[in-house]
């Protein structure tokens, strides 16, 4: 009997139990953040007048001025706020739009435009690092003024643009 070959197959089954087991145990407590995360903007929103709702991937939308907002929970250590703009039904993706997004996007400071592939949906997004994980609730108030101005200003620019086009 060969104990060496032995040996190397109750390694390996021990090993890849451990990476197993670890992989599921990272998973579930990254997945625990994130869920707690959700639960305290929902708390937050909810003191602060709002009627926050939460999807299925854990993000949160609310309302605000008439327009739906999203806070998406992906790091505890970052704070994302989006605002999802619908384009025209018939916009194509040309290079004028394209343009027009980079222009947008060059002016801006702490919010970004993305377009999606359809070129029907635009993502403004405003994005901070945080110094402690709390540090959200106090950036929230003026982080949301500036993304829906940040989202009037677009929307004009793209009325611009269409009306240049």
């Amino acid at each position: 009997m060969n104990y060496n070959y032995i040996k190397k197959y109750v390694f390996c089954i021990f090993y890849f139990t451990l990476m197993t087991s670890q992989k599921l145990y990272s998973q579930t407590d990254d997945d625990k953040v994130l869920k707690d995360l959700s639960n305290n903007y929902i708390s937050y929103l909810e003191s602060e007048g709002f009627r926050p709702s939460i999807d299925d991937f854990g993000d949160v939308s609310f309302k605000f001025e008439g327009s739906t907002f999203w806070v998406m929970p992906y790091y505890p250590d970052f704070f994302s706020l989006s605002r999802f703009l619908s384009l025209n039904d018939d916009q194509e993706c040309t290079k004028g739009l394209m343009n027009m997004i980079n222009d947008f996007n060059f002016d801006r400071v702490t919010d970004i435009a993305r377009v999606y592939e359809d070129c029907k949906t635009i993502e403004i997004r405003s994005t901070s690092h945080l110094r402690s994980k709390n540090d959200w609730e106090y950036i929230f108030e003026p982080s949301l003024i500036w993304l829906n101005n940040s989202s009037i200003d677009f929307s004009e620019k793209y009325k611009e643009f269409l009306n240049k086009n």
